[in-house]
Order: C-alpha cells, then structure tokens, then sequence
C-alpha cells in the first residue's frame, strides 16, 4: 500500500502552519524536492532548516499520556550524518546546517519540536506499525518542547543565535 499521498495530504497544513510561530526567523519553503521542508533564514543567510510532519494518531491538544516517547522513522536520523550533506543534490544545493524536526497533532493544535542530533542519538528499535515493521527513534519527552509558540525561541537557542 502507497501511504506517500495520504500522509503528504494529511500533513499539508504544517507546512502553512509552521511559519506562522516565527517571527525573527524567515521560513521558506526548501529546494524542490530536495532535503528538508523549510529553510530558515535569519537576515537573509540560512541558519538552519525544519522537517516538518504530522502525527494522524495525536487526536487531542494534550500529549497521550501512554506514550513514553516521540517516535520518529528512521530515515530521519540522516540529517546529522557528514553522509548526507555530501548526497549528490544536496551537496550541490544546502549548506550544511542543523536541522530541527517538528512534529504537530493532527489538527495543528499543538506540535512539539527537537534538534536532528538528539533524535539520531535515541534508541531505534524495529516497531509493528500498518505498514509493517520499521524503524523508529525513540526520544524520550524531556529531550522534546512542547508547544509551537515556543518553536522559534528553542530553534534561536540552539543556535545561541541572541536576538
């Protein structure tokens, strides 16, 4: 079964949604296809980049209290690693910058957010899901923020970027 078109559907608003909690930082949608979902900008220089997604199954604004962690599929653990900034297309195309990825519930009513390098350095462990068994980071809530209007602070800190 192709999930491609009904997640990218499901998930389209955020990318509408994001930019709406930056203020200082300029959020523009990527390079074609290629890399993550948005650039950030910061005085015209790219600072670093957001890969935006949607979690169908966080039907409340509240967190699901039995889930212990945040789970993310592995293929986005790439982001960190000096293998895909040196990716045909992407070499070429990014500089090299962190990435931040975000997650929102399914309506947009909250989101939560985290740096590349923290979730690639999670467990990973093979999961049962409808399409199968994957892999999937498993970054534990205190490693996460919580609450979009606190997105571009976190992303400004991390970068110990003062504004």
């Amino acid at each position: 079964i192709d999930f491609s078109k009904e997640n990218h559907d499901a998930g389209r608003f955020a990318h509408d949604l994001f930019p709406t909690f930056c203020k200082i930082l300029d959020v523009r949608e990527r390079y074609k296809k290629i890399g993550p979902d948005k650039h950030l900008y910061l005085n015209e220089e790219i600072v670093a980049y957001a890969e935006l997604e949607v979690k169908r199954i966080w039907l409340t604004k509240e967190w699901n209290p039995e889930w212990d962690c945040v789970q993310f599929p592995e293929r986005k653990g790439h982001y960190p690693t000096e293998e895909y900034w040196q990716k045909r297309g992407i070499k070429d195309k990014m500089p090299k910058k962190p990435v931040f990825l975000v997650m929102f519930n399914h309506d947009g009513s909250n989101g939560l957010i985290v740096d590349a390098e923290t979730v690639a350095s999670s467990p990973c462990p093979r999961i049962w899901t409808r399409r199968g068994s994957e892999h999937f980071f498993q970054v534990p809530l205190e490693k996460v923020l919580f609450g979009p209007e606190n997105f571009e602070n976190y992303i400004l800190e991390k970068l110990s970027i003062k504004v």
